[in-house]
């Protein structure tokens, strides 16, 4: 009895002796996997925040913060979400302004990095005050002369209001920062484009491709500048490239349906004014498609599309030349000389708003129809 009691009495003492000594051991042990995980990825983060990659350091510091909470990790959070959003504009949603705006007033506070007042510009871009937005920017480049992201805003807003004079000045101080920026080497594309300088243009583009491949606007771009040189087949190969990164581009699908139009490939050019409204129902794309029918003698489905569009109040003088050709095609001259005399006054209403080239080419068709009618009398 004696002997077992005894037993029973070291088993406890050992058990006990057990617990007080592998718990702790067992607890301290599981703190130290938890300090690795964390200084690990916040390591990362702190690299690159470092190189400037404010998006990887996003993902390390979030990563960090899920093995364990803390104030240094939020603010390291807010800093990393604040300057990627500052050069990053193109990010920032609605959804996401409540967030950044505590973040900068509340966590970061006085510690608050030039890129708040920065992203504070953006926000008032974003919700349509661009003078406010500009002024924003004008005192941040007042402090702070070189800031990328200031000068990116202001490449935008001079770029929406069509100054791309400026917006091209603003875009390549951005890029004096940060060579392989893809915003700012896709909308200097444009600007120049724009302006008129297709060679500059191209430039721009091959830049943003050598920077990221994948980006179907560059390829876009690419294609317009070569069309602007009459570089066909490579415009159509880089429109074609940008449809296959993005089979919603729209715009290249439209590109792409006018080089056809242009070189006669029609049945090429029908294929794709039907993609591009596949991806949206667009007047010019329905327009456009109404033209290539009735120059393949279809005139019957031209109409289809263009009557629609008259019984829906368009006013557009192109549609109502195209109907008037598709009912002379069909042998309906009442139709047509009808169709006629409608753009004829559309043409006398909007005469002021037309370059005299262009009032002289839509006059010219108006009177040669008008008159092949008269003739076949």
């Amino acid at each position: 009895m004696n002997s077992n009691s005894n037993y029973h009495g070291y088993l406890m003492g050992f058990m006990l002796v057990a617990l007080w000594v592998g718990v702790p051991a067992g607890f301290y042990a599981w703190v130290k996997l938890i300090r690795l995980g964390v200084s690990f990825h916040e390591e990362a983060g702190d690299k690159a925040f470092k190189d400037g990659d404010y998006q990887a350091a996003l993902t390390g510091y979030a990563r960090a913060r899920q093995v364990a909470q803390s104030k240094r990790l939020d603010r390291k959070i807010a800093m990393a979400r604040a300057e990627l959003l500052a050069i990053r504009p193109d990010l920032l949603t609605q959804n996401l302004v409540p967030d950044v705006e505590y973040e900068c007033k509340y966590v970061l506070r006085k510690k608050a990095p030039v890129s708040c007042e920065v992203v504070s510009g953006h926000i008032q871009a974003l919700n349509g005050n661009s003078e406010g937005a500009k002024k924003t920017y004008e005192e941040v480049l007042s402090k702070d002369p070189e800031n990328p992201g200031a000068h990116l805003g202001l490449a935008l807003q001079y770029y929406r209001a069509s100054d791309f004079e400026h917006a091209q000045k603003e875009f390549q101080a951005v890029l004096s920062k940060i060579p392989d920026h893809i915003e700012a080497l896709i909308g200097l594309g444009d600007a120049r484009l724009f302006s008129g300088d297709s060679d500059k243009a191209q430039e721009s583009y091959e830049k943003a491709i050598t920077a990221r491949g994948s980006d179907f606007r560059a390829h876009h771009g690419l294609g317009l500048a070569l069309m602007r040189q009459n570089k066909l087949q490579e415009a159509v190969q880089e429109f074609q490239r940008s449809i296959a990164l993005n089979p919603q581009a729209f715009d290249s699908y439209i590109a792409l349906a006018t080089l056809f139009l242009q070189a006669n490939m029609l049945p090429q050019a029908e294929q794709a004014y039907r993609q591009a409204l596949n991806v949206r129902q667009d007047a010019q794309a329905m327009l456009g498609l109404a033209v290539v029918l009735n120059k393949q003698g279809r005139a019957a489905e031209a109409l289809a599309i263009l009557l629609p569009m008259v019984q829906a109040g368009s006013r557009d003088i192109n549609v109502l030349l195209e109907a008037a050709s598709a009912y002379e095609t069909l042998q309906k001259k009442e139709e047509a000389r009808n169709f006629y005399e409608a753009g004829k006054q559309v043409l006398e209403d909007m005469k002021a708003q037309l370059d005299v080239a262009t009032a002289k080419v839509l006059r010219e068709r108006i009177e040669e129809g008008l008159k092949r009618l008269e003739t076949a009398k």
